[in-house]
Order: C-alpha cells, then sequence, then structure tokens
C-alpha cells in the first residue's frame, strides 16, 4: 500500500443542488455493513448554495464525511476535485441521486486488489421506485466469480457506477472538463492504457448492489438532440481516439468508439437533413473515417479507384485527397491497404471525409511493380465495384489517378465489365517510363488479366503498338479506352503522346485536357500547429527529400558563400524523411546561417506550417541529359506552396511545367550566383 493512502475506501459523491437528494444516499451510507472507520465520504458541492454545505455540516455520522466546496463547474471537475482529495486505498464514485445496497462497500473492499477494480451488482431505480434489471445488469451478472482484463470487457468502462478502484491507478488519471457528457467513458478508457488491468466480479454480492436512478434528465433517459447525440458523442469520440495504448487493447477502445457512434446513428437515422453538418462537426474535431455511409440520403454517381489513398502518408494520397475535396462531388471509393509500406497520416482522410460515401480498402499486398499483385488489386476492385452496384449504387463516372498503375487496371477492368461508365484517367507522370528517361521494367506474366486487356488493346487500334512491359500495357489501354484523359501539364502530355502513332496521338490529344494540381482548400491552412520560428530571421521552409549534390544541397552551399552578417540573418527548415544525413551535414560544416531539420509531418500541420514562414522553396527535379526532350515533371509541392499565400522561390530548369508558374523568387538549377542573389534579394524584400 502507497504511503499517501490509508486502509479503506474512499466514497466520491459530486453534488449539484442535491439538497433534496442526499438525505436518501447518506441513509444508504450510514446502513453500509463495512466498518464505518474504514472509509471516508467526500461530497463535492460544485453547484448554487441550496443548503446541501448546512445540511451536511449538520450531520454526524461515523464515519468520516468531507465537505468541500467549489467554483468549479461540472460534475467531471468535482469528480476530479474527490480524486485530489481522497485519502484511502481504494475509491468509488456514486451520485447524490443514487444508492448502495448495505453489503456494497463490505464486498468491494473485501474483493478489491491494488491492480484491479472489482465491478459491483448494478440495479436500476425507475421514477416510480421500482427495480428494475437492465442489459447492463445482465452482464455484470454473467461475470460473476471471474476476473478478466478490461481490454476484454470494454463494456464495463462506459460507465461511472458500481466500480472500486485502486486509488493509486484512479488517480493517475483525470475527468475531461471539456465534455459536457461522456466524460465517464473517457475517463475510464484510459485504464486501458495499463496492457494488464483487470475487473473482478464478486459472486458472493447478494445486497451488495449500486442502485441507478433512471430519471428524466439522466444520461440513460437524455433526450435525443443533435447537440447531445451527435456533437458531444463525437466530442468523446474524438478523446478516446486520442489515448495512446498497445495492439492488444486497440479493438477495446473501438469498441467504446463504436458504442458513442451508435447514439450519433441512431439520431441521424430520423435526421437524414444533418448528416453533412455532422460529417463536418467530425472533420471540425479531427475525428477520420466513421462509418457515414449509410446515413447518407444519396448513393454516390462517382466511383473512384485510386491505389493509393488517405489514411495513407503519400504525395499520390494528398494529390486525390484534394482533388476530391476541391470536387465537391460525393464519391465511392476502392483503395488499397497500404499499412504495410506506407505510414498512416489521419489527417488527409479529413479533408475528404465530407465526400466520401461508401469507402473500401482492399487487403491485397502492394507493389508498385510486381505485375501478379497489381493484378489481384485490380480483379479484387472489379469485385468491389460489383457489390456496390448491388447495394443500389448506380455509377456514371469512373476517375481513376496513376501514378502507381494498380489504379488505371482495375479501372480498365471495370470500364470493360461496364462499358457504359464514363472513365476519366488521369496520369501523374509518364507511366511507361521513369524520372530517368528510360522504360520502367516490368515482367507481364501471362494470365487472363493480360489476355484481356491485350485484347481490347488490339480491338482498340493497338495492334501494332510494342508491349515490353505491363507499364507499357496498362498506359496504352488507358489511353485507348478512357473515355477522358487528364494531365498534369503540357509538357507531359506531350511526352507521353509523342511515342504513340499519329492515329491514336490525335485521338487521345482531342479527348485530353490538361489539369493541374489542385491547391488544398483555404481553411486546411489554418489548422493548428505549435512549430515556431524566430521572427527576427528570414524563415525559409523546404518540404521534401535531402540530396546532397542536387536538391536542397547546392542550395546551402550557396548559402554558405553569403557574407556572414547576411548567413546570420537566414533559418532554413527543413522537413524530410531522413533527417540524420541532414543533421550529419550540419554538423560536419561551420554554418553562420540556421538550420533546423524536422522529421516530415502529417499532411494538414505541413499546411499549418507554411503560414508560420516567410518563403517557401521548391525546386525542379534534375534529368539527365538527353532523357526527354522537354521536362514533364512539377513539384507536388508547388501547389500545396501555391494555396498558401507565401512567396515561393522556384529553382527551375528553362522550359519546364514549374518554371511557367507564379513564383515570387526564381533561381536556376546549377546556378550558384543565381541562387545567392536570390537569397539577397529575400533579405532586402522580406526584412
Amino acid at each position: 500500500m502507497s504511503e499517501k493512502y490509508t486502509v479503506g475506501i474512499s466514497v466520491i459523491v459530486p453534488s449539484f443542488a442535491g439538497r433534496a437528494r442526499l438525505p436518501r444516499l447518506i441513509e444508504c451510507l450510514n446502513q453500509q455493513s463495512l466498518d464505518p472507520r474504514l472509509f471516508e465520504v467526500i461530497v463535492v458541492l460544485n453547484g448554487p448554495d441550496d443548503s446541501s454545505a448546512a445540511y451536511l455540516r449538520g450531520l454526524t455520522t461515523d464515519y468520516d464525511l468531507r465537505i468541500i466546496n467549489t467554483t468549479g463547474v461540472g460534475a467531471a471537475h468535482a469528480r476530479n476535485v474527490g480524486l485530489a482529495s481522497v485519502t484511502r486505498e481504494y475509491l468509488t464514485f456514486v451520485d447524490d441521486d443514487d444508492a448502495l445496497e448495505p453489503e456494497f462497500l463490505a464486498v468491494g473492499f473485501r474483493r478489491s486488489k491494488p491492480q484491479e477494480a472489482v465491478l459491483l451488482p448494478m440495479r436500476d431505480i425507475g421514477e416510480d421506485g421500482r427495480h428494475h434489471d437492465s442489459a447492463l445488469s445482465a452482464r455484470i451478472s454473467q461475470g460473476a466469480g471471474r476476473t478478466q482484463l478490461a481490454r476484454v470487457i470494454p463494456w464495463a468502462l462506459g460507465f461511472n457506477a458500481c466500480k472500486i478502484l485502486p486509488s493509486r491507478i484512479a488517480t493517475r488519471f483525470r475527468f475531461d472538463e471539456e465534455l459536457k457528457s461522456g466524460e465517464d467513458v473517457a475517463f475510464f478508457a484510459q485504464l486501458l492504457t495499463i496492457p494488464h488491468f483487470a475487473f473482478t466480479v464478486p459472486a458472493d454480492a447478494y445486497d451488495a448492489a449500486y442502485l441507478r436512478s433512471v430519471r428524466q434528465g439522466s444520461v440513460s433517459r437524455q433526450k435525443a438532440s443533435f447537440q447531445f447525440s451527435v456533437v458531444e458523442r463525437l466530442q468523446c469520440i474524438a478523446k478516446i481516439r486520442a489515448l495512446r495504448v498497445d495492439e492488444s487493447s486497440r479493438p477495446a477502445l473501438k469498441n467504446l468508439e463504436d458504442a458513442q457512434f451508435t447514439f450519433v446513428r441512431d439520431y441521424l437515422s430520423g435526421a437524414r437533413d444533418q448528416v453533412e453538418d455532422a460529417i463536418a462537426c467530425a472533420v471540425d474535431l479531427g475525428v477520420a473515417g466513421l462509418p457515414w455511409s449509410d446515413l447518407r440520403p444519396q448513393r454516390s454517381k462517382k466511383l473512384v479507384v485510386s491505389y493509393c489513398f488517405p489514411p495513407f502518408a503519400d504525395p499520390a494520397a494528398n494529390v486525390m485527397a484534394k482533388t476530391l475535396a476541391n470536387d465537391g462531388v460525393q464519391v465511392d471509393v476502392i483503395s488499397a491497404d497500404m499499412r504495410r509500406i506506407r505510414k498512416r497520416d489521419e489527417s488527409t482522410y479529413l479533408m475528404v471525409e465530407p465526400v466520401i460515401g461508401e469507402h473500401v480498402q482492399l487487403r491485397t499486398e502492394c507493389s508498385f511493380s510486381a505485375w501478379p499483385l497489381i493484378v489481384q488489386f485490380g480483379r479484387d476492385a472489379l469485385r468491389a465495384a460489383r457489390k456496390l452496384q448491388k447495394k443500389g449504387s448506380e455509377y456514371s463516372v469512373l476517375y481513376t489517378r496513376a501514378l502507381w498503375s494498380g489504379s488505371h487496371v482495375a479501372g480498365a477492368l471495370i470500364k470493360l465489365a461496364y462499358p457504359q461508365l464514363r472513365w476519366e484517367a488521369e496520369f501523374s507522370d509518364p507511366l511507361r517510363v521513369g524520372a530517368d528517361g528510360q522504360p520502367r521494367r516490368g515482367k507481364l506474366t501471362p494470365g487472363p488479366t493480360a489476355w484481356k486487356l491485350t485484347r481490347a488493346l488490339k480491338r482498340l487500334g493497338g495492334a501494332e503498338l510494342e508491349i515490353a512491359s505491363h507499364f507499357d500495357l496498362t498506359e496504352a489501354v488507358t489511353i485507348l479506352l478512357a473515355d477522358k484523359l487528364l494531365f498534369t501539364n503540357e509538357n507531359q502530355r506531350h511526352v507521353m503522346l509523342s511515342q504513340y502513332p499519329a492515329p491514336i496521338r490525335c485521338t487521345a490529344e482531342a479527348k485530353s485536357v490538361v489539369r493541374p494540381q489542385p491547391t488544398p482548400p483555404k481553411h486546411l491552412y489554418h489548422g493548428r500547429s505549435t512549430y515556431q520560428t524566430d521572427g527576427k530571421k528570414l524563415n525559409i521552409g523546404y518540404f521534401g527529400s535531402f540530396y546532397r549534390d542536387r536538391g536542397l544541397g547546392p542550395i546551402l552551399d550557396a548559402a554558405m558563400d553569403l557574407p556572414q552578417h547576411l548567413q546570420e540573418k537566414l533559418e532554413f527548415h527543413v522537413f524530410c524523411d531522413d533527417p540524420r544525413t541532414l543533421r550529419a551535414f550540419a554538423a560536419s560544416n561551420a554554418l553562420a546561417f540556421g538550420l533546423r531539420v524536422n522529421d516530415y509531418v502529417p499532411y494538414l500541420e505541413f499546411l499549418a506550417i507554411t503560414h508560420k514562414l516567410d518563403v517557401l522553396l521548391v525546386n525542379d527535379m534534375t534529368l539527365q541529359p538527353g532523357s526527354f526532350a522537354v521536362n514533364p515533371f512539377l513539384p507536388s509541392k508547388y501547389s500545396d506552396y501555391a494555396g498558401s499565400g507565401v512567396p515561393v522561390w522556384g529553382i527551375v530548369t528553362p522550359g519546364s511545367p514549374l518554371s511557367a508558374q507564379v513564383l515570387d523568387f526564381r533561381s536556376s538549377v546549377g546556378d550558384a550566383s543565381s541562387i545567392r542573389q536570390a537569397l539577397v534579394d529575400m533579405m532586402g524584400k522580406l526584412r
């Protein structure tokens, strides 16, 4: 036992205007069979003076009765005051309108252990004074005589009543005073951070029940409303999700979340016109991925297949999220589960949450270049599309976007199965050739899918095309079969289509458009970030990989050549996937300018950080001589920067897509003097 606590139980009673209710509770406490020296009662009064304090002070009890007045608002605050005041090794919470059977404390104390909670019987008392068994009381009874881990019975975490807790553990936590309801769920969910915490249900619990008053206005009879049933439940879910638990406890957290969402679903089932407001509330709270699809009043008319899609952290997923968010059209989505090869970034899902109807995430092994795995995704996507159609979706448009070729393979298979669909296919970059201008290697193994796509290619006029890889096949079939082709810039369209014979090229050009990558909606730049910058310096932000001989490396070299008094006015803020390499570079060079090296941050935090910087740096890809007739690549970061309103500095090659964009400062790739001059110009104009 901790030296801080003495033997026994502390009973915490929050009371708001409870003068009429307290006598009944005091009577049952007086009747407890437990030795009164072994428990204390802490009544926390947090409402207007209704003579409760005078009543309590006038009592003579055999147990220690303590009265605490607080000006704080809400039962959560009152319980926290009680938690901070306990002196006994165990504690329990009792509401002022509830009661305890005579053996409650005695049985609870007898079965208490330092690493476990005791879960005692509970009965509901209606306004007619009659006892009623509930589904919850039945669950407790079924566990009689057993000790079970909290993560195995998460339903036991959803209420305050009928628990005896070890004070040493319970006082680690606090009730969230921001929550207007559901604070009990959020509080007890914290027990899941203790992997082996358990509940014991005594077998010998006769006359030891917690008597819960079920009256008008109590949570169990709370009137359904958008505020209580939706807003407050989503707030509770946000708190639950913020907990960090080990993998074994995650299903229990999900169970608690699902229980809260049941309130949301039940309310919105009768208020479909408020579904969009509910989704907007979830987005504002940062709660992504809730099952909204069955609640939406209409089915989606557009099907999107995107191999890489939120919540996985990848530029392709980010661009897709921006595209769908800006379109604002409700869509169903089929994507790959990329957890084995990509980190999760839940923030990107918040961008698309308002427009997603159904989202099917396929559990297939992911690969950029292995044809059998790409085929598996395509076939699974076709099956998923058929299931969605059977559920009542009547699609008119199919949209796919690729550098990950699985998106277009799936698109082709779906288009062949449903030729009435208008297929809009977008290319983020050339598919059949890589960034070095050389053909991508990808062995095309025989099989039903390869045969089906090859037959379609021949039927559409591509019989004479040389197909050396599955990338060749996928790009060619997409160009011929899709009803609309989208490219991110004119150079890209020229490079890709110029490889094809004139008849195919002309047909493709006629059905193609150039659509630059979209900028994120303005409100997404105003999220929260604790990142700090020095207002006395010129703060330059760079988000991307660090290479010593290209990209950021030559820029830092040029900065080192500036006079020291100018270097001291500079600070580079770099967010990259390999911070150790850049830190090693900084350690090996005597830098007079500031260099802050950071890991990658979630996408929405990245957008928020842009507003804390003075200049955003983006550079063209360095191409091998002769690799392309013109540079077909436009860095995806440019569209993110352009929407921020922060000055953009571009390091460009002549004739590149980036060189044609609006840039506040520009330098040439490989030209150290133009880089130094741009830095001097920035300090003159911005400082």
